[in-house]
């Protein structure tokens, strides 16, 4: 049973997705909002995507589900949310290279509904998951923020706050198997696309495309 509720709450998430990126997508100098969404649907890319994001999101539930049996319901439902949220920003970073803040508020606030919630369903361990949800939060967010000053064309400030709600939603006990794959994934799409010449030393690239394959698998290989 909930297996079908975290399929549904998936269909949920990539007809949003749908919405979202086709407004997002849209050129406001151009003006005629109405004419341009309407041809960005018509191209399908959209809605490949997030057909796509809709497959991966039900089949990480089901695998949740039947594999990580000691995970409770809402323990997977913030495990897909975060990844819900990776999808739109890695199509509009690797479109833009940009991570919009509309993507971290939301995620923000999402993560506060889950946080009421856990606090009426899961009292006894809701402040030691807060806790640790926001020492994740700030640790990481300060160190990738650190970073960034460090490397002049590593990381954008949209990484880094992304990063920072990856804490949120992962706490202590996830957050660092996440941010390891997504590192590790960023490491090898970088050495790819210097072999093939696409990229030079010098050059940055989308870091929340290698985000969302790095925390699929870590979500798959951990469950966390």
């Amino acid at each position: 049973m909930n297996i079908l509720w975290l399929c549904l709450l998936s269909l949920l998430y990539g007809l949003v997705m749908f919405i979202y990126l086709g407004y997002s997508m849209i050129d406001k100098e151009k003006g005629n909002y109405a004419r341009q969404y309407i041809n960005l649907i018509k191209e399908k890319k959209i809605s490949i995507y997030c057909g796509i994001a809709v497959a991966v999101l039900c089949a990480v539930g089901a695998f949740l589900e039947c594999i990580y049996k000691y995970n409770s319901i809402i323990m997977n439902i913030k495990l897909l949310t975060m990844l819900a949220l990776l999808f739109p920003a890695a199509y509009i970073d690797k479109q833009r290279h940009i991570i919009p803040n509309k993507i971290i508020l939301l995620g923000i606030i999402i993560r506060m509904v889950i946080w009421l919630i856990e606090f009426f369903v899961e009292t006894d361990t809701f402040f030691t998951v807060l806790k640790s949800d926001v020492i994740a939060g700030v640790v990481v967010m300060i160190f990738f923020l650190l970073c960034s000053f460090i490397s002049r064309n590593g990381l954008g400030m949209g990484d880094v706050k992304i990063m920072g709600l990856l804490g949120l939603y992962h706490g202590l006990t996830g957050v660092f198997s996440q941010l390891f794959f997504s590192l590790l994934v960023a490491f090898i799409l970088s050495i790819y696309l210097l072999i093939k010449k696409v990229k030079k030393g010098k050059d940055s690239i989308a870091f929340a495309p290698a985000m969302l394959v790095g925390c699929v698998i870590a979500t798959i290989l951990t469950g966390l």
